[in-house]
């Protein structure tokens, strides 16, 4: 064989393998035997061609094409999945694109639980899953909420704390700490004060309360005797009640009544009584009755034989008086 005819074999070998290299790291069906499925997204979150197709972590077949739009006004995604072997999707299976952790995305068949297989070039149920940094934006859009009002409530903190601890403020605050710390040294010497007080007194407080507790006791053997007392008192009670005292009062109301009426007329000069105690003429004429009689007794004790004459002799009774005339 000439040297120029294995040269151009060998060229053109070349170039079949290097298509066929290029098809297969772009995961293109070089020969067009791959099973097609299609599936429609609103979004494909840079889903891109020969991103792999798993089931169960499994890859069976790549992302072929990515078309967009479908049709004019239509701004969906048609995505092409090619199969590489046959293999029955139930109905109901759903093509969900995911990423994994490095951010790469894929398509993750969840197969269908419904009855019959899809036929191959059918379009499946699509989903699109949340990615990790979507997943975290998501759960820490409420912290970072939370996180903005607290900044908010700390800079309202700020300013009254500025406000509140001004020159002024600095100086009355010091000054009603110093106050509470003389308050708390006054209750501290007071406890003291107490204590002591309470040490010093503790003897005559156990007397005071030996005492109370004999009391307590002598109340006790003395149960039947205050019982007695009280059912005495409720016998006494009960005689009074009986004794009509509220008419016995009235009497007495009645009575008191009658006195003042007559203590009125002694007043108003009403009666003898009433008279002599107003009218002092009888009081002077009294006087002076009494005074002559204390003086006629005075007289009778000094001169007797004026008053009492003795006839022992038979004398004239009329001369002897007319002698003592002279």
């Amino acid at each position: 064989m000439r040297k120029e005819v294995r040269i151009g074999i060998l060229v053109i070998a070349a170039v079949i393998i290097f298509i066929w290299g290029y098809n297969y790291l772009a995961n293109n069906d070089l020969f067009g035997k791959s099973t097609k499925y299609y599936a429609v997204y609103p979004e494909i979150k840079n889903l891109s061609k020969s991103n792999p197709v798993r089931i169960n972590g499994v890859k069976i077949g790549v992302v072929q094409d990515v078309k967009f739009p479908l049709a004019p006004g239509d701004h969906r995604v048609l995505v092409t999945i090619g199969m590489e072997k046959e293999m029955p999707l139930p109905n109901g299976t759903i093509a969900k694109i995911e990423s994994d952790l490095l951010g790469s995305n894929m398509i993750n068949l969840k197969l269908g639980n419904q009855p019959g297989n899809l036929e191959v070039g059918d379009t499946l149920n699509t989903e699109v899953a949340t990615s990790i940094q979507e997943e975290v934006s998501l759960q820490m859009m409420p912290v970072k909420r939370k996180a903005e009002n607290l900044m908010l409530q700390l800079d309202s903190v700020l300013e009254v704390v500025k406000y509140v601890f001004n020159e002024e403020n600095r100086k009355n605050i010091t000054e009603s700490f110093a106050s509470i710390k003389n308050t708390i040294d006054n209750l501290e010497n007071t406890t003291s004060n107490l204590d002591n007080m309470v040490q010093k007194e503790q003897t005559r407080l156990n007397n005071i309360i030996g005492n109370v507790e004999s009391i307590t006791a002598n109340l006790k053997n003395n149960k039947e005797n205050i019982n007695r007392t009280f059912d005495n008192l409720a016998v006494v009670s009960d005689t009074l009640a009986k004794a009509q005292i509220g008419k016995t009062f009235k009497e007495l109301s009645k009575t008191a009544d009658d006195l003042n009426r007559i203590t009125q007329k002694i007043e108003d000069g009403e009666g003898t009584l009433g008279k002599l105690l107003e009218n002092d003429t009888l009081y002077y004429q009294l006087e002076s009755s009494a005074g002559n009689l204390d003086k006629l007794v005075h007289d009778i004790q000094l001169n007797p034989q004026r008053y009492i004459h003795f006839s022992i002799f038979g004398k004239d009774p009329n001369k002897t008086q007319h002698k003592d005339t002279e």
